[in-house]
């Protein structure tokens, strides 16, 4: 496992930053401010047609639900916002990964 952390924090480096992609974590102790916490993962879907609504999918044991009124979806994009504030900024995320790739990849050759 922790040469391919090592081999994949490598070649995210290599690649340099995308517009696509943002990868931020959640440190253990944050503080998430608000109410409604997921009980699940969840994932937020927009379209490019702007006559689309967005949904919401948290995915659940045994099935996921999809959310796709308004107001279902405006409390996914409200924690959504709420999780985003209290990560890590992406900089600060990607030097943790890395350390803790390499700290890993110590651990496993000693």
């Amino acid at each position: 496992m922790c040469p391919r952390i090592t081999h994949q924090s490598a070649v995210r480096k290599a690649r340099g930053p995308s517009p696509r992609l943002s990868l931020r974590v959640l440190d253990i102790d944050a503080r998430v401010e608000g109410g409604f916490s997921a009980k699940s993962p969840f994932t937020i879907y927009t379209f490019p047609d702007s006559s689309d609504s967005p949904m919401a999918v948290a995915d659940t044991v045994n099935t996921d639900i999809v959310h796709s009124e308004v107001e279902d979806v405006r409390r996914y994009i409200e924690l959504h916002k709420r999780l985003w504030d209290a990560s890590l900024s992406e900089v600060k995320s990607l030097s943790l990964l890395d350390a803790t790739a390499n700290r890993l990849s110590r651990l496993a050759g000693s």
